[in-house]
């Protein structure tokens, strides 16, 4: 009975042992998961590899308790394992004088043996490995290095040292085994979304560079076509026998060509300079057309026009237009108006209004005239609307233009407005 009672209590206490067992395993796998959570929580929310191996190996040393704790990546070559985060009783890497000390040439030492073989080495006892060598003779008994390994190819390790023979277990390696694997993905994962974000990069650089090409072409091709307009007034005047007239015109013609040569090479000018060759021109039509229209700029006084930039030559053509198919055609009295004023801080609205006979009318009388048979838009109006949707791709704020008749009570056109 007696030896009954006692086989009873045994398996009672071997019961007991196996529970608390049990329930010590599960709590030490309940810290493990823990752990581990918080590692990959912390490693999802890193955008740069450099702020994630830091952020790893600082707590590595909080939570896990360990003395040491480094991280290396290979260089280019692969001939170097570059330590790249490293804190513990040897102070914070980021701050030691001479941070080359602790880097692993290719082979050399546990770490080099690890990221060589692609497989985890713990030595509990480093006065028996002859492998174990300290870059700042501080000697340190226990050693673990995990590799950190991606499609079968080490990329660098997690190495980490104790003061302690005996220090690591394999709950240990089972939590830097894991944090490696997410480290590794996690570094592709942001190498990948930099490559990406450099080749966007380089397709905008490269898309800038076309339209900044672009658009110098297109300034260069509306000199040709504002000289070609302005030759055809001269050789009107010289066709008349009135070379009085034309070496006048002439004279003004050549110090407005200098000004807009000089500006065309440049992307932007100021309001001021714009607005200087603007008034120019707009006296050099009204001297060819016998001053038979009236003209009027106004700039608002909360506009600095020294200190705003426009691109160049960007009003002439629609001012052209508007004087030579709006007004000329018109019989009685002819005005041509600018308003320039501020839509928003940073946005220039530039408002032409004249009292013309209108687009319809406009085109109407070209096409009478055979000049408009095949749908023909003015070349220099073109070249503006190519170099406003260019600014406005190449800078992402809004380069645009648009166009509308006036009309009276009645109906009828009395002219148009024309809004940049």
């Amino acid at each position: 009975m007696k030896q009954r009672e006692i086989s009873i209590q045994k398996r009672e206490a071997e019961k007991t042992a196996l529970q608390k067992l049990k329930a010590t395993g599960y709590r030490e796998q309940l810290e493990i998961e823990q752990i581990i959570n918080h590692f990959a929580t912390s490693i999802s929310g890193q955008t740069t590899v450099e702020d994630m191996l830091w952020d790893v190996a600082k707590n590595l040393i909080g939570k896990l308790g360990f003395e040491e704790c480094m991280i290396y990546l290979w260089n280019d070559d692969k001939t170097v394992l570059m330590q790249k985060a490293g804190y513990g009783l040897k102070g914070d890497m980021r701050v030691e004088e001479n941070k080359n000390v602790y880097h692993v040439p290719k082979g050399k030492g546990i770490v080099g043996a690890a990221a060589a073989s692609g497989k985890s080495i713990l030595v509990n006892d480093t006065s028996k490995d002859k492998r174990y060598f300290s870059a700042d003779e501080k000697i340190m008994f226990s050693e673990l290095c995990v590799p950190i390994v991606y499609d079968n190819e080490a990329m660098g390790a997690i190495n980490t040292e104790n003061s302690v023979k005996n220090f690591y277990t394999d709950r240990h390696l089972h939590i830097l085994t894991t944090i490696a694997s997410m480290l590794a993905d996690k570094i592709i994962m942001i190498e990948a979304q930099k490559q990406t974000r450099q080749k966007e990069m380089e397709v905008l650089r490269l898309n800038k560079d076309v339209a900044t090409s672009q658009l110098t072409a297109l300034r260069m091709q509306m000199n040709p076509h504002f000289i070609f307009n302005a030759l055809n007034s001269i050789q009107h005047y010289i066709l008349q026998g009135n070379v009085v007239e034309a070496n006048k015109y002439l004279s003004r013609f050549s110090k407005l060509q200098r000004d807009i040569l000089h500006s065309s090479s440049q992307q932007f000018i100021s309001l001021e300079k714009e607005l200087e060759i603007l008034a120019a021109y707009l006296e050099l039509e009204q001297y060819r057309f016998g001053k038979s229209f009236s003209y009027k700029i106004t700039v608002h006084d909360a506009i600095e026009p020294v200190e705003i930039n426009i691109p160049p030559m960007i009003l002439q053509p629609f001012v052209e237009n508007a004087i030579w198919h709006g007004l000329m055609p018109l019989q009685t009295e002819r005005a041509l108006s600018i308003y320039f004023s501020l839509e928003t801080d940073d946005i220039l609205l530039a408002t032409l209004r004249d009292n013309g006979i209108g687009r319809t009318a406009a085109a109407k009388l070209k096409e009478d005239n055979g000049e408009n048979k095949t749908g023909h838009q003015s070349k220099g109006m073109s070249m503006v609307q190519q170099r406003l949707q260019l600014l406005q791709q190449q800078y992402d704020k809004p380069f645009e233009v648009s166009i509308a008749d006036i009309t009276g009570v009645n109906g009828q056109v009395q002219g148009k407005n024309i809004y940049w």
